[in-house]
């Protein structure tokens, strides 16, 4: 099997939470879901997956000076960064392969080289796997 990414839609969609919510340096009235569309190409064969999660405020920044919107920026384009690292290594054999390709590549991200965190955020903190479109047993998945 290979596995090869094709292309990658985010949409975000701003909901209100019923009650504020307080964590950390934050409190959270309001928040962005990020959904995001992932086209993989399995065999020669397009296939597509969904994803979505919300961009807490402050949950990988942890500046209290930056704003809010900066900070979703930021992980749209740590998203973006993890997607086109994936496309540069080409097909791989396994989603896990894929997965140690693009957490290899990010081993210093750009929010880092940016100053914006120390923080190492993956693709994994950012979508939890919820993307790929397909079901693999763990024996493929075990297979670099």
């Amino acid at each position: 099997m290979t596995i090869s990414l094709l292309d990658l839609d985010l949409y975000i969609l701003n909901m209100k939470t019923r009650m504020p919510f307080r964590y950390g340096i934050a409190v959270m009235t309001a928040l962005p879901c990020l959904f995001v569309r992932l086209t993989v190409e399995i065999d020669g064969q397009p296939v597509y997956g969904f994803s979505s999660d919300g961009l807490a405020p402050k949950w990988f920044t942890k500046d209290p000076e930056s704003h809010y919107r900066d900070d979703i920026a930021d992980m749209l384009r740590v998203v973006q960064q993890a997607f086109r690292h994936g496309q540069e290594m080409g097909g791989t054999d396994t989603i896990f392969a894929l997965w140690r390709g693009i957490y290899d590549r990010q081993q210093r991200t750009p929010a880092m080289a940016a100053g914006i965190t120390d923080y190492l955020w993956t693709m994994e903190q950012l979508l939890r796997f919820r993307a790929p479109p397909w079901r693999q047993t763990i024996s493929q998945n075990l297979a670099v």
